[in-house]
């Protein structure tokens, strides 16, 4: 049973790494949310251990998912999503819980930012076309998400970027 626990605590982890690459700023939520998120990922996690001690890996990996799922969707809605690099880069799937968000562009250099929906209702297409100068400050646009999860194509040429989404409700 130890080694069952075990097995789930690496497997979760391997799993939510890269999720957290993507968090800014310590979390800003109510303990009641925060709470709600823990007891519910708790369930998932015993199900998912049960599944895997029942011979289902593929249900205890569907279980892990959801915990992703949901972890994901608790720091998007509390805290937003940051995302930085230079040059090209493709995120996601990328979890974007129902709401409105602002979405803020940050380079010094020329760039785009294009969303690909893969599963459910949000803003596709390109969020982002910014001329050299124009995103020094910030340029920033609204971004509405029925619930999806989508990949997030983000190109700077030869300069550093920033791209952030925050929730506004």
């Amino acid at each position: 049973m130890r080694r069952l626990t075990l097995i789930l605590v690496t497997v979760l982890v391997a799993v939510l790494v890269p999720a957290a690459a993507q968090v800014g700023d310590p979390l800003s939520c109510a303990d009641e949310v925060i709470a709600a998120a823990i007891a519910k990922n708790r369930a998932f996690l015993d199900e998912a251990e049960s599944a895997l001690a029942a011979g289902d890996s593929d249900a205890a990996l569907r279980q892990l998912m959801r915990a992703r799922a949901l972890l994901d969707d608790i720091v998007t809605m509390c805290n937003g999503l940051v995302f930085e690099g230079t040059d090209r880069q493709v995120f996601g799937p990328v979890s974007f819980p129902v709401g409105v968000y602002r979405a803020t562009f940050t380079t010094p250099g020329v760039g785009t930012v294009k969303v690909e929906v893969i599963e459910g209702e949000c803003l596709s297409g390109r969020l982002f076309n910014i001329q050299r100068g124009q995103a020094v400050e910030g340029a920033e646009a609204s971004f509405p998400s029925e619930g999806c999860f989508a990949m997030l194509d983000v190109a700077a040429v030869g300069a550093s970027w920033s791209l952030r989404f925050e929730p506004l409700q």
